[in-house]
């Protein structure tokens, strides 16, 4: 496996935080602090300043999307995806709980994790409490670059695609497909001047 597309990366300071001034992110997982950045900066054009949890966020979704075969949030309008991630911001009173399909198998420890994840960024998991978490009690984490990977697919060549199911495209989601199911201006502050980073990746 190779990472890509690190132009939008950013560094992190001595004390594991990073300054945004506008966030970037793909919508069903991008966390919710980082959407608050959207309700924030036209009123500010100052920096933000987060931490790397938000990234421990996106790794609960696609846990969550491993698992169910889609991710927690999403909807073909992306208004009421965002509208749902800002249910877990640090600034809503009442307390989100991730709910699962009744219809796919989970173990408890996974939903633990998961549940340590996909939460507000005050209750969010450290990466020593996800390194330490029950579900990683066969991973050696000092000798991860070591070990086999547990799958090694088949190539034929170095463009083999055959390990992937083909993406149906004309299901691409669009911002304005459909009505949105809340008064977006009364839910988070979100509103149609942010949809130049919607969908951004």
């Amino acid at each position: 496996m190779k990472l890509a597309d690190f132009g939008s990366s950013l560094a992190l300071n001595e004390d594991g935080s990073f300054i945004s001034i506008q966030p970037v992110g793909t919508p069903d997982y991008i966390a919710p602090e980082l959407l608050q950045i959207l309700s924030t900066q036209k009123k500010s054009q100052t920096s933000h300043k987060l931490d790397s949890s938000c990234d421990y966020w996106s790794m609960g979704i696609i846990g969550f999307e491993m698992i169910t075969e889609k991710t927690p949030f999403h909807s073909d309008n992306v208004y009421d995806t965002y509208s749902e991630i800002q249910k877990y911001s640090d600034k809503e009173r009442i307390m989100q709980v991730l709910e699962f399909p009744s219809d796919v198998r989970m173990s408890r420890c996974l939903k633990d994790l998961l549940h340590g994840l996909i939460t507000k960024s005050s209750r969010r998991m450290t990466i020593e409490e996800i390194k330490d978490h029950s579900f990683f009690n066969e991973i050696n984490w000092y000798s991860l670059r070591e070990q086999a990977p547990p799958i090694i697919p088949t190539l034929s060549s170095e463009d083999d695609t055959s390990n992937f199911e083909d993406v149906d495209k004309s299901k691409k989601r669009s911002p304005v497909l459909k009505k949105s199911t809340f008064p977006i201006k009364n839910v988070n502050e979100f509103s149609g001047d942010d949809l130049p980073f919607l969908g951004y990746t």
